[in-house]
């Protein structure tokens, strides 16, 4: 993957940030050390989507399972308004 590292002098700073990436970005006293900054800033950033992505799959899955196995009293009873309906349904 190809990333676009941008750096700019302000004042007596360098600003450095990733643009395809929101919120990757840092500063520097030097060129080299917002370079190096901007590389800790990437690495926290994709650890923290990382993270915050298996959150989100573990609690997807979880609420699958509990629809998807739910005991037969626990699943909501069909109500047909009339007999002959439900003994088509379910013959």
């Amino acid at each position: 993957m190809k990333l676009t590292a941008a750096y700019k002098k302000v004042g007596e700073w360098w600003a450095a940030w990733v643009e395809e990436i929101p919120g990757v970005n840092t500063q520097g006293a030097t060129l080299e050390e917002a370079r190096e900054n901007l590389r800790d800033a990437l690495r926290m950033v994709l650890e923290a989507n990382r993270e915050l992505s298996e959150k989100e799959q573990e609690a997807t899955r979880r609420d699958w399972w509990k629809t998807e196995n739910q005991y037969p009293s626990q699943i909501p009873a069909v109500k047909c308004r009339s007999p002959a309906v439900a003994a088509k349904s379910f013959s």
